[in-house]
């Protein structure tokens, strides 16, 4: 009998010691998980509807990785057995990774060209729903110290102060600066508040001695470089 046999439950303690996520993640890494044991490692236990395993099935049956990425607490709700505390859980174990993947390939680099700094962004940034202000903090050698969330919500000249823009720059001594943030939209080009706000922050910076290197707008599938455009 197995899990998927119809009124069957299949609980965590039913399964061998050596056998379950966590020990095994404890003995093997978590590389030698499986999704749904990942899954399972995640959320610890199942609910009124079915055991661990059986959510962690349910969930990758409505989901792939991609989609489960970019899904919201609301959307996961449907899923039976998946309350808000599992549903976050997920989440909050996504967006880690993606950080995490996002800091490794960001830290410690050169910036090279617009394009380097769309490739590391737009995966974190283009299915955002609202607009994200992103600071990447440059040494003088045009060297990656740091990335952070500006603000969120639409950008012009009002809504976000350059001390805002620039604290964290301050702080970390950085010579430099390269804004990025999205379009919930999908259509990268700049519209006339981004142009006035990045015009802005720019006579600001060089009055701290921090050069606004460039300022990258993603999209869904693109990017607009000010810098390219000669904005900047």
């Amino acid at each position: 009998m197995t899990d998927d046999t119809p009124g069957y439950r299949l609980e965590m303690k039913d399964v061998p010691l050596h056998q379950r996520p966590r020990e095994r993640l404890l003995s093997h890494g978590a590389e030698s998980l499986s999704n749904a044991e990942l899954i399972c490692a995640i959320v610890g236990s199942g609910g009124r509807n079915g055991g661990v395993f059986q959510l962690a099935g349910k969930i990758l049956s409505e989901y792939s990785l991609p989609r489960l990425s970019n899904a919201s607490v609301r959307e996961l709700n449907k899923i039976p057995g998946l309350s808000n505390a599992k549903a976050c859980s997920i989440l909050s174990a996504i967006e880690l990774g993606r950080r995490a993947a996002c800091e490794m390939n960001v830290e410690g680099n050169t910036v090279e060209s617009p394009d380097h700094i769309a490739k590391l962004m737009i995966p974190r940034m283009r299915n955002l729903k609202k607009e994200f202000l992103r600071g990447i903090y440059l040494d003088a050698k045009k060297r990656m110290i740091g990335n952070d969330i500006i603000s969120i919500g639409c950008l012009n000249t009002n809504s976000v102060h350059p001390r805002e823009v620039f604290s964290t720059a301050v702080r970390d001594s950085a010579a430099g600066m390269i804004l990025v943030h999205n379009h919930p939209s999908g259509d990268p080009s700049p519209s006339d508040d981004d142009v006035k706000f990045t015009k802005k922050l720019i006579k600001s910076g060089k009055l701290l001695g921090i050069e606004i290197v460039d300022h990258v707008i993603i999209g869904r599938n693109g990017y607009v470089s000010f810098r390219e455009m000669g904005i900047i």
